[in-house]
């Protein structure tokens, strides 16, 4: 279970002191007797038989993570044979696209004398409401759990917590507590997101079921506010959306001309643990914008009356189509719906979305390449922010956030009979920082001291049309002596970003839709040693327009981040974005990428695993000229 901060191990090794010390203390402990009769059932608690039930079906989950690192939880089974539900956090799948564990294994009766250790396949994870799906396949598996909806509980009322809280320190058997319903959080639609409870909930009691007096699962032990009585529980109702099948992500293409009309490809990507999405469709309206319009299908009366809806061609949880988009008159934006039809009995799932529409382009082929003029200048400008969140090993919840931006002249020393250019970049203005959980630290305090030495440093370049850096090599003639490791350390680092925001190109006359490939390093800032991963980039030719006066092909980036050879599965994630060639001057002039990381840390010596994004912008304009926004 997450909590803000780190608990105090102390404490827990008081308690398994008194544990062990509770009998040998000199004092007499008197034997018992054997009751002759059962005991009179308690006021309030839950029956023998609804008891023995939920802690028969609620098992510990053990994770192994690709760094071998390992993690556990709880968990339980429900809803029906074979599936156990926990949190996607006790996986440490933070993302959609997170790294899968590379074990996962369910402890039924745990700490008895019948535990059974049975393997897991994860069926699914979705971030947004933290839950997972495995399913664990055996003879003589524990009945699942019966989950119903929390909508109706009351303040007040009687719920029990089941899990397995410290039990690397307290032992493996499960622990049952007592607690109530405190309040029933939504969102500012009215949707229920999370039943909080007073108290009941500690590490390792994530992903365990939150029960009634019946013994009906109402919701999954999640998260809590550390040193203090507040909990919360994901409610049973987010459950049964995720095994019904739902919508992940939706994106637009770029908007592409097709003779008199436009149309776009639009992607929809599923979540369906259970495989029961049978048809997956887009509908498609224009009408003005407008913040907190309903979440209904319900048409609002200022939008245009036609809606034209199409289905997607869905495979394995990816759904696309070309959809022709109507006229869009001044002032509107597009509204889009993305309607997902599970079972027969499920009803359907809206999620509106307002888009603002791109520019489109002509599908024509185009000459992808750089062309260089010997004695121009450049201004470039970059900027990189990357927001990385991770959990401590007690599931205290921290942050590191790296920004940097830079200011750099480029000028065109010599272009070679060769068509490779000569290149010189000089820095004219730097911004770098690196803080965790909102502080600076003492490495960035570091670099602070010493970041102005990096205007003495040049950089010198040979590159081909393509854009293909054959030789890129640091000038520190004029950086002091004292301080020339350090700073070559760190324009080394920028250097990289700098390579990695680049664009590989054909070089020659290309049609639309036609990939190619090129790979880039991507350095990544960390509170420890610094970590350089590796992107697979896939361009793609979108086609042409005239914007600005500029006639400018759009190229889009897409590719996977993987941990350089020899150093493990220490870092994942993709890789979107979309850069803008100036035809006529043969010039990269906006690249704007987004990187979403899933990695290992070190912090404080301890491993930890991060989630976050890298977003970074690259813009090029002749000297002196003022930026163009593009989009």
């Amino acid at each position: 279970m997450r909590s803000t901060t780190i608990l105090d191990r102390r404490l827990a090794a008081v308690l398994v002191l008194t544990i062990v010390c509770g009998e040998s203390g000199g004092q007499t402990v008197p034997a018992r007797s054997k009751p002759s009769e059962p005991a009179p059932p308690v006021a309030g608690a839950l029956s023998a038989d609804v008891l023995k039930k939920v802690k028969r079906a609620t098992v510990q989950v053990r994770v192994q993570l690709p760094n071998k690192r390992t993690g556990q939880g709880s968990g339980f089974f429900g809803v029906e044979p074979g599936l156990v539900l926990t949190n996607a956090h006790v996986l440490d799948m933070f993302r959609p696209d997170s790294r899968r564990p590379s074990k996962v294994e369910v402890v039924i009766q745990s700490g008895q004398r019948d535990e059974r250790t049975l393997p897991a396949e994860v069926l699914g994870a979705d971030t947004g409401s933290d839950l997972a799906v495995l399913r664990v396949k055996g003879s003589n598996l524990p009945d699942p759990l019966t989950v119903g909806p929390a909508e109706e509980l009351l303040e007040t009322q009687s719920v029990y917590v089941f899990g397995f809280p410290f039990s690397d320190v307290i032992g493996k058997a499960i622990t049952v507590n007592t607690s109530s319903v405190s309040s029933l959080r939504r969102n500012n639609l009215g949707v229920l997101q999370r039943v909080q409870v007073n108290g009941g909930m500690n590490p390792g009691n994530s992903g365990g079921p939150v029960v009634d007096t019946s013994g009906n699962v109402i919701g999954v032990a999640v998260s809590a506010v550390s040193q203090t009585q507040i909990n919360f529980a994901v409610p049973g109702e987010l459950v049964h959306s995720l095994l019904a099948g739902k919508v992940n992500t939706l994106t637009f293409g770029q908007p592409y001309k097709d003779g008199a009309t436009v149309k776009s490809l639009f992607e929809v990507r599923t979540l369906d643990p259970l495989n029961k999405i049978r048809k997956v469709s887009v509908t498609c309206w224009t009408g003005p914008s407008a913040k907190n319009r309903a979440d209904a299908p319900a048409q609002p009366a200022a939008d245009s009356p036609k809606r034209q809806t199409v289905d997607l061609t869905i495979e394995k949880g990816y759904a696309k189509a070309d959809v022709l988009l109507p006229k869009l008159d001044e002032g509107d934006v597009y509204w889009i719906v993305p309607v997902v039809d599970g079972s027969t009995l499920a009803s359907q799932k809206w999620l509106p979305v307002l888009w603002t529409v791109r520019p489109p382009v002509e599908r024509t082929p185009a000459v992808l390449a750089l062309k260089y003029e010997a004695k121009a200048k450049s201004d470039l400008e970059m900027t990189s922010i990357m927001t990385l969140a991770f959990r401590d090993e007690l599931g205290g919840e921290h942050s590191l956030v790296s920004n940097m931006k830079l200011n750099l002249t480029e000028e065109v020393v010599q272009v070679n009979s060769d068509g490779n250019a000569e290149l010189h970049l000089r820095y004219s203005k730097i911004s770098m920082g690196l803080k965790l959980d909102g502080k600076v630290l003492p490495k960035d305090e570091q670099l602070q001291k010493i970041l102005p030495n990096l205007f003495r440093v040049g950089a010198d370049l040979r590159m081909d049309p393509k854009g293909t850096i054959l030789d890129n090599r640091l000038d520190l003639t004029n950086v002091p002596l004292s301080v020339r490791p350090r700073i070559g350390s760190i324009a080394e680092r920028i250097k990289q970003s700098v390579e990695a925001a680049e664009v590989i190109l054909p070089g020659k006359l290309t049609d639309t839709n036609t990939p190619w490939t090129g790979q880039r390093d991507l350095p990544i800032d960390t509170p420890g040693d610094d970590e350089t991963g590796v992107i697979d980039v896939k361009y793609t030719y979108l086609g042409q327009r005239t914007r600005n006066k500029i006639r400018e092909a759009l190229i889009d980036l897409k590719g996977d981040v993987k941990g350089r050879q020899g150093k493990g599965q220490n870092i994942g994630g993709h890789v979107q974005g979309l850069a803008f060639l100036d035809l006529d001057a043969g010039r990269v002039f906006q690249v704007n990428v987004t990187t979403y990381l899933d990695m290992d840390l070190i912090v404080n010596g301890r491993p930890a695993k991060a989630n976050g994004k890298l977003e970074v912008k690259l813009a090029r304009r002749p000297a002196g000229e003022p930026a163009a926004a593009t989009k």
